[in-house]
């Protein structure tokens, strides 16, 4: 992917929320310098359940890094009318651990670009920072 005259390569660990594929999260999120969480907007039970599975694993995230990476917890279905979930609600859970959050529509493409550019951005302000 390019990006401001740089070119990055991103690599993804996907995981479910399935405890049947439950993996070894610190081996999984050693080192990431992004977590995205995603939950279904139409869906209140998806929401619970990916802030419960954060909760869980960001211990993870925080173990290995000197520094916190950068989180976003992402709505996706943006483009529906039957929302479940109050931007209240998830504005209220994110402020409180320092989260940044975005709504997507994978479907229609819309904010897709926007995060990716969110993440890359700040990795970009992250690398002017460090010492070499």
């Amino acid at each position: 992917m390019r990006y401001l005259d740089n070119d990055y390569l991103i690599n993804f660990i996907v995981t479910s929320g399935d405890p049947q594929f439950q993996e070894d999260y610190t081996s999984s999120f050693q080192n990431v310098d992004f977590f995205l969480m995603f939950y279904d907007i139409t869906n209140k039970k998806s929401f619970e359940k990916s802030k419960q599975k954060f909760l869980e694993i960001k211990k993870y995230l925080f173990r290995y890094k000197d520094k916190t990476p950068n989180i976003f917890f992402v709505g996706n279905k943006s483009d529906l009318k039957n929302r479940e979930v109050k931007p209240a609600d998830v504005e209220t859970f994110c402020k409180k651990y320092n989260i940044e959050s975005f709504e997507i529509s994978v479907k229609t493409n819309s904010n897709m670009i926007k995060i990716i550019n969110k993440c890359l951005g700040t990795f970009d302000d992250m690398a002017r920072n460090v010492d070499l």
